[in-house]
């Protein structure tokens, strides 16, 4: 038995140990430290920057396990300048490549500069406009590194005609210098250009070629672009001749010949001229077309009067009535008014007019303008008007015939506060800015007529192009099993509200674009944690850190679901997480104990999810948690703590001197569990006898000497405890056993003694009759009487009453006067400890006055040998 309560100490030992290491495993783990750097990575906002911004770029030192690791980084950038701490400044605009280095890594990121605001405005003249030909007007915004951009928002002006923004299509009108005016905002450049003729396309000789026979002309053709515009004969190369009839030089001078008209052509190179000559004959008549009243540039609307002016062979001119059929016009209306032609010009620009008299034809070219306004409107560039994008409203006249032209007026603003106006004679120049109602009105009086003119403009600006993307505020949190409505606030660069922009939504490095709009701009995250978010609309991008918490718990995990040892007594940190329905977890906060007395249960200061188990009753259980509708259950052991005092306890409530009796040694815990002691190591010494270990936790004691201070002293592990008890004296000072056992055997003496006598009396009877007394015999007992008296031992009489042996008077001890709460308090230790506590004055362990767990006081001698001898 004793082999069996070793076995099982050191199991309950090695149970004890791997529940501390267990314990001590989830609080003791260090932190595992980064190694050395493997790889550098750069992140920045933004791959695209404008050369007057600056970006603040990253780099981040990973181990070779992806943790960050400390290191120092050096910075350089292929243009511009970057500081050490990652802030980058663009110079020319272009693909920049910026390095990150430390030791022998390097990343590498390729940023996108682009030109910076306008500085000054660079005009392209590298080419010449020409006339009648749709020429581009461009223009660049230098920045202030040099960097030019577009001018797509330029506002151009030729000789004070507004002609359109950004890169418009001017037709110069003829040959000649321009003025060109190139406005941005508050910047403006002027260049002179020239208006040249096109490529050369054909010679045009003179219409109505007529000369007498025998006489000479020499002949001009004109050198004419695609638009008939006029350029010197001599760029085409080399001229080479051919007429049908007559002779003609090399320079050109053609001599008549035979009258009629003749084919005429002239070629240099791949440029042709095809015409005829009339050749009449010396006394045929030539006619001219006369306007009246004559005027360089003809008005249109006014009624202007037609004459054909015919000359004959002598040399004398009359205007003649000529037939309406015989005039011909490509502009305007023609009338008959009696005898006279009225012609009334109608589009403005250059024409001809051809008359025929008597197979004699004649033409005239003319210039039309514009007539009186017949009404007046202000004209803007653009079909809508947005915040940020520079706009031109012009006023134009235009007449009866629909002749549209840029004039002067007074011109006002009527409403709006916000955009910046600058306003000219003919036209105004508008940068919107907020969202607003934006209105001009114009007055012009026409000179010619006398009519005042007004007009009026009226729109709502609209927003411009987005700038900014606003999104929730970064740190957000959001359940995993809930969704985010994003609903971001789009804005242009004026802080005006875009109502919708189609957005690309990238979420921790992947498109999620498709799904979150398929939900109406909601995301439903899975995975706890920091998410990046980031919006990307038209080139603006955004970003936010979302943090993604665990949602409703379905279940509860623990890091002990196998099973749990704890010691009763000892406070035992359990970690409880909460579970979703997506398996995040996070730290249970609100965990509640389902049932159960045998073990307390708190929040631990461990930190989030740590609760605190302190055993009450040994033994194996099933611990219920629950927080909300999530439950979990797991094997529970809890194992006696601690001994903090042993507990004897003997076998009988009667004790005499003699016989032997059994003591039991155990301890408890803290908790009032019962713990086993070591027989090896456990000392027990009592005043009655000897005692000697039997079995486990039970001793055998020899009840020598009797007494009613008799005590057994147990110390085992440090620990101290007194088992008091009375021995009552018997016969013989025991040396027969018990006062019944020795009792016993004086009756059986006794009846032995009282059988020998009837045994001689009998025959000392018999011998006396017959007269002979033989001594011998009469000693000489028979083989039954000696059996008899063997056997007689065996006889047990009645037990006789038992009997109290008093102790002797003793020395009385004057009892010391003791409060009752100190009483109290000694008792309920030695109570506790199971050793009576010592009153004051005197000191535990030495003779003197004991209070024991009843409260009652008594006194105590305590001899050299250790023994105990209560004296009062």
């Amino acid at each position: 038995m004793a082999g069996l309560g070793e076995r099982m100490s050191k199991q309950h030992s090695a149970v004890l140990l791997c529940s501390l290491l267990l314990a001590s495993l989830f609080t003791s783990i260090p932190a595992t430290a980064a190694g050395p750097p493997a790889q550098i990575v750069i992140s920045t906002p933004s791959t695209t920057i404008s050369s007057d911004g600056v970006l603040q770029m990253e780099a981040t030192l990973y181990d070779a396990l992806n943790n960050v690791a400390d290191g120092e980084i050096t910075w350089s950038a292929s243009n511009g300048t970057i500081e050490q701490s990652g802030l980058f400044f663009p110079w020319s605009a272009g693909q920049v490549t910026v390095r990150a280095d430390h030791g022998g890594f390097n990343d590498t990121v390729v940023v996108t500069v682009v030109a910076g605001f306008g500085q000054s405005i660079e005009i392209n003249t590298t080419e010449q406009p020409r006339a009648k030909f749709p020429f581009t007007l461009q223009a660049n915004l230098i920045d202030s590194h040099d960097n030019p951009r577009p001018g797509n928002d330029v506002v151009w002006t030729v000789d004070g005609t507004y002609i359109g923004q950004g890169e418009p299509a001017w037709t110069p009108p003829s040959l000649g210098l321009y003025e060109v005016v190139a406005r941005y905002d508050q910047l403006e450049k002027q260049v002179i250009m020239e208006a040249i003729a096109g490529d050369p396309y054909e010679f045009v000789f003179p219409e109505n070629l007529i000369l007498r026979s025998g006489e000479g002309l020499q002949l001009y053709p004109d050198l004419i672009d695609s638009y008939g515009q006029k350029m010197n004969n001599t760029l085409a190369g080399n001229k080479v001749w051919d007429v049908e009839n007559g002779t003609i030089t090399p320079v050109g001078y053609y001599y008549a010949s035979a009258p009629g008209i003749w084919n005429l052509s002239v070629r240099a190179g791949a440029i042709w001229g095809n015409s005829t000559i009339q050749v009449v004959p010396a006394d045929a008549s030539i006619v001219e077309v006369q306007i009246t009243p004559h005027a360089d540039v003809y008005v249109s609307g006014e009624v202007y009067r037609l004459d054909a002016i015919r000359t004959d062979s002598q040399g004398y001119s009359s205007a003649v009535p000529i037939p309406i059929a015989n005039w011909s016009v490509n502009n305007g209306i023609l009338s008959q008014v009696g005898n006279e032609v009225h012609w009334t010009p109608g589009q403005a620009g250059e024409f001809s007019l051809h008359v025929v008299d008597s197979d004699v034809p004649a033409s005239i070219n003319v210039e039309v303008m514009h007539g009186s306004a017949d009404v007046t409107r202000l004209v803007p560039s653009q079909s809508s008007v947005s915040a940020g994008v520079q706009m031109a409203l012009v006023h134009q006249a235009m007449d009866s015939f629909g002749n549209v032209w840029q004039i002067e007026a007074n011109i006002t603003q009527t409403d709006g506060v916000f955009a910046s106006v600058d306003i000219f004679a003919s036209y105004v120049s508008v940068m919107p800015k907020q969202i607003e109602s934006l209105g001009f009105s114009a007055n012009y009086l026409d000179p010619s007529t006398g009519v005042l003119h007004q007009s009026q403009w009226t729109d709502e600006i609209s927003p411009g192009r987005l700038a900014f993307i606003e999104l929730p505020e970064s740190g957000t949190e959001v359940a995993a099993d809930s969704y985010l409505e994003f609903n971001p606030l789009f804005m242009d660069a004026y802080q005006n509200i875009i109502p919708y922009v189609a957005v690309n939504w990238t979420i921790a490095g992947q498109d999620r674009t498709l799904e979150i709009r398929m939900a109406d701009g909601k995301w439903f995250p899975t995975e706890t944690g920091e998410h990046e978010i980031r919006a990307n609309a038209d080139g603006v991008f955004a970003a936010v850190r979302i943090n993604v918490v665990p949602g409703t718990g379905t279940s509860l995990m623990t890091d002990a679901d196998e099973g749990l040892t704890i010691e009763a007594g000892v406070p035992s940190d359990l970690f409880v997480e909460l579970v979703d329905v997506h398996g995040n977890t996070a730290p249970a906060e609100s965990v509640e104990l389902i049932s159960g007395d045998f073990v307390l249960f708190d929040a631990s200061s461990s930190g989030r999810g740590f609760w605190q188990l302190t055993g009450i009753t040994s033994g194996t259980y099933d611990l219920e948690l629950a927080q909300g509708d999530a439950k979990h259950t797991l094997p529970l052991t809890i194992v006696p703590g601690q001994a903090v005092r042993v507990i004897t306890g003997m076998a009988n409530e009667t004790r005499s001197q003699g016989e032997v009796t059994l003591i039991t040694v155990h301890a408890e815990d803290s908790q009032g569990n019962r713990v086993e002691v070591n027989p090896e190591r456990t000392s027990l010494s009592c005043t009655s006898g000897k005692a000697t270990h039997v079995k486990s936790d039970t001793w055998e004691v020899e009840l020598e000497e009797a007494g009613s201070d008799r005590s057994c002293t147990v110390t085992w592990n440090g620990l101290i405890s007194q088992q008091f008890f009375d021995v009552e004296s018997v016969l013989l000072s025991g040396a027969l056993g018990s006062t019944n056992t020795a009792v016993s055997i004086i009756i059986g003496l006794l009846l032995m003694i009282f059988i020998v006598l009837v045994v001689l009396i009998r025959r000392g009877n018999q011998k006396g009759n017959e007269g002979d007394w033989d001594e011998e015999e009469f000693y000489d007992v028979s083989e039954d009487v000696e059996e008899q008296l063997t056997d007689a031992p065996d006889i047990v009489a009645e037990e006789p009453p038992s009997t109290t042996v008093q102790p002797l008077p003793s020395q009385t001890y004057t009892e010391p006067e003791l409060a009752s709460d100190l009483r109290q308090q000694l008792a309920t230790k030695a109570g506790q400890v199971g050793v009576m506590q010592a009153a004051p004055g005197t000191n535990q362990g030495e003779t003197g006055w004991y209070v024991d767990a009843s409260t009652e006081l008594q006194y105590w001698n305590v001899g050299s040998d250790g023994s105990w001898t209560r004296a009062q």
